[in-house]
């Protein structure tokens, strides 16, 4: 239980990270008398969106007035850049709400504003702010490409500040890759070059030396990260403006000394927070600290622990906050389970099950809003260069009217010139229309496949739920009602993740992130995941791959094409039969070929070359498992993209050979 809360309050630090170097320089008063005094709109704008930076975490509610006031000033004077930073804070707001998906809408349209007035530093803080968006949804490579965009652009401008923000994103997400043994010690070479940035700002390096703590706390070194908490609180002790960063601080040492055993400074921290975060209306710390109080008081009082969870599950709701809800939820079941309280461990469980799905739900829901919003967002893109261009192209005009006046000749010469521009910019007008046309093709092409491979196995789930719901089923056909909606379910998922990954690859192109790293566990790591799917067909996986080789590509999208080549082999195998995994480090020069053998139903020789294209047209498995050959797209998009190439070797009726390959080392 303990842990979890630890790894709970990392992600509660990562959303707190953009901007806050700004808060404690911010002079509200001075900033409230010139908003009185300014005479231009513009300045105003920006006069609004400072005193909406300041109040954004201490009280959220007046930072939203300042910013709606600001916006409609903005819009009323057609001030881009003003309102592109009143959007980035908007979206900052939305985020420390838990609203994920009106916070990703608005760092879209602040990226797409900034654009359109050619803002570096704007576009870098857009990029920023979408990395931290990214990465609370669990997009953790989306979230690296843009932290890693803005770094470029803040390293151009060497922008102190705004570096610091850049490399604490940098060290969170590197925190969060699961597949990487040196990933706390990434992240904290991430911290410390954070560190030396934030040297002058205290507030961003009081916010640094609380990540460092956490790091350290997972390392398991406690008393270490003691010391860079209690700095933080010293420094804090009677300053009013750092109320986030001590409060941070606060409940870190309460995990501390709680893992350390000593309970007693435990509370007393616990007992600080409580009170500070009460008296500033900060409801989501308030429900935090009340979760940990309720899980420390249940080991000697379990009427009280209960009581406090009951508390923290209220302000979670009027909050608003459904992962906070779902927190509660978890330590009330482990209190009941603990105390053999089992029926009502029970009936937590299905408020927290039920909660789920529909954080479930919503969270698919918002993917697929996202990527249809990263289409808007693309055909806006091209909106935006088109009026730039018939804006020149205006300005061009009146500038040959004049000059036709005082110069005839040099007239005639600008016109001939103006001709050979307008061909020009109708020429890029019509490629870009044409790239606006494959983009709305590609949108309409996954939403009817969505539409047509998901109608079957959603409608299926809906039969059996129908039947289950009807109360006459023994016990053996609900267990055979159960396999079949998990089998269903499972399968819905995959589906949908791999139409999610598909379309965005083709709306926003694929990242890579190349790496050089052993297969042979992430290969493991796949057989686990498959093994049940395995199994109930009786089917034997032997992976030869050797524990030695190290090849240099992107971790995930190999993850990616293992695990979908495996699946499908496993689909098309026959009860009974068998599939080998295997490489060859000879065959091709400075590559490894990977092989996955399966003794299935095979592939007709037609289809050997047009099967990694294909969409929608997918044979059923030997089980009649349903699927779609956008896994087998991905998988060509991504070996292609890491330098490999990918075929198959078959002939029906005597199973398939599934060959990619992948460079040994970085070239």
């Amino acid at each position: 239980m303990r842990n979890g809360i630890f790894r709970f309050l990392f992600f509660y630090n990562f959303l707190l990270l953009t901007g806050v170097a700004a808060f404690a320089q911010i002079d509200v008063s001075r900033l409230s008398k010139e908003l009185k005094i300014a005479k231009e709109d513009n300045r105003k704008v920006l006069v609004l969106d400072s005193m909406a930076l300041y109040y954004r975490d201490a009280n959220p509610d007046t930072a939203l007035k300042f910013i709606r006031q600001g916006l409609e000033l903005a819009q009323g004077i057609k001030y881009i850049y003003g309102e592109a930073k009143l959007r980035s804070v908007l979206s900052q707001l939305y985020g420390h709400w838990g609203n994920r998906d009106d916070a990703y809408k608005e760092s879209l349209h602040a990226l797409q504003l900034f654009r359109a007035v050619n803002s570096d530093t704007g576009i870098a803080s857009a990029y920023n702010q979408l990395s931290v968006v990214e990465a609370k949804m669990g997009n953790y490579d989306s979230a690296m490409y843009y932290i890693l965009e803005s770094k470029k652009i803040f390293e151009k401008y060497h922008d102190t500040d705004d570096l610091v923000h850049t490399y604490i994103n940098l060290g969170n997400i590197a925190e969060e890759d699961v597949h990487d043994d040196k990933a706390l010690d990434k992240a904290l070479q991430y911290f410390e070059i954070a560190l030396t940035y934030a040297k002058d700002n205290k507030n961003s390096r009081l916010s640094v030396l609380n990540n460092i703590g956490i790091i350290y706390g997972k390392k398991g070194e406690l008393e270490k990260s003691l010391t860079y908490f209690n700095t933080v609180l010293t420094e804090t002790d009677t300053i009013t403006n750092f109320d986030i960063v001590r409060i941070n601080a606060l409940i870190n040492c309460v995990v501390a000394y709680d893992n350390l055993g000593d309970h007693a400074k435990a509370f007393k921290y616990l007992g600080e927070e409580l009170k500070l975060a009460r008296s500033r209306h900060m409801l989501e710390e308030e429900v935090i600290g009340l979760i940990n109080l309720g899980a420390m008081q249940s080991n000697t009082d379990t009427a009280k622990g209960l009581q406090s969870l009951r508390d923290a599950l209220a302000l979670s709701i009027k909050a608003g906050n459904k992962s906070l809800q779902l927190k509660v939820y978890d330590n009330m079941v482990d209190v009941y389970t603990d105390h053999k309280d089992f029926k009502n461990a029970f009936l937590i469980q299905g408020l927290q099950y039920r909660l789920s799905s529909q954080v479930f739900n919503m969270e698919k829901a918002k993917q697929i809003s996202n990527l249809q919003a990263s289409y808007e967002l693309e055909k806006s893109n091209i909106k935006v260069d088109q009026l730039k261009m018939i804006n020149h192209k205006n300005e061009t005009q009146k500038t040959l009217l004049l000059i036709f006046v005082c110069f005839i000749t040099t007239a005639l010469l600008i016109i001939i010139f103006f001709y050979r521009q307008t061909i020009l910019l109708n020429s890029q007008l019509k490629v870009q229309k044409e790239e606006l046309k494959q983009l709305n093709t590609i949108k309409d092409k996954l939403f009817s496949v969505i539409g047509h491979d998901l109608r079957s196995p959603v409608g299926s789930i809906v039969s059996l739920l129908s039947i289950w719901d009807t109360g006459s089923l023994s016990e053996e056909e609900k267990k055979e009602v159960i396999y079949h909606l998990k089998s269903q379910t499972r399968a819905t998922l995959e589906t949908l993740d791999k139409l999610l990954n598909w379309g965005q690859s083709q709306i926003k192109g694929i990242t890579i992130f190349q790496t050089e790293f052993a297969p042979k566990r992430l290969i493991k790591d796949s057989l686990e995941l498959l093994m049940e799917q395995a199994l109930k067909k009786n089917i034997t996986i032997t992976d030869n791959t050797p524990p030695d080789i190290q090849v240099f590509a992107d971790r995930l999208q190999f993850d990616f094409v293992i695990r979908n080549l495996l699946s499908n082999a496993i689909k098309f195998t026959h009860i009974g039969g068998a599939i080998e995994i295997s490489t060859d480090n000879d065959a091709v020069k400075d590559f490894t070929v990977f092989k996955i053998k399966d003794n299935g139903i095979g592939i007709n020789e037609g289809r050997h070359k047009t099967i990694f294209e294909a969409i929608g047209n997918s044979t059923d498995g030997t089980a009649n498992e349903k699927g779609t050959n956008v896994g087998l797209k991905l998988c060509k998009e991504y070996v292609v993209t890491n330098g490999g190439q990918i075929w198959v070797e078959s002939v029906e009726g005597q199973g398939a050979i599934f060959c990619f390959t992948i460079k040994n080392k970085a070239t």
